[in-house]
């Protein structure tokens, strides 16, 4: 979902910046079922313990934007820590708020 945003000065029709934004409502969801849970976590601990050995691992800007839950540029495991801390609080009636979680992301 990506939406554009312009900046217009009044009484002019020419954007003088234009944004993107893009929502990322799949955010820890590394196996893209829907639900960020355990799996999730466990998918992020295994591509970081790859990364960390020198397998070859590649996924695309989008996967990345999903893997790379505190926006550090790196996949690891404090992104599976941040997605354990989403499921724990879903898992037990919680409405978990990735701003909540991820103080990077406040």
């Amino acid at each position: 979902k990506t939406a554009e945003v312009n900046i217009i000065p009044i009484g002019d029709y020419t954007p003088i910046f234009t944004y993107e934004i893009t929502l990322f409502d799949s955010l820890g969801d590394a196996n893209s079922d829907g639900i960020v849970d355990a799996v999730d976590a466990s998918f992020i601990l295994q591509t970081y313990a790859d990364l960390s050995t020198g397998e070859e691992v590649s996924f695309d800007d989008e996967k990345t934007k999903i893997y790379d839950v505190n926006r550090d540029t790196f996949v690891n495991a404090n992104d599976a820590g941040y997605i354990l801390t989403h499921y724990s609080l879903s898992s037990t009636g919680g409405t978990p708020v990735w701003e909540e979680i991820v103080p990077e992301l406040a």
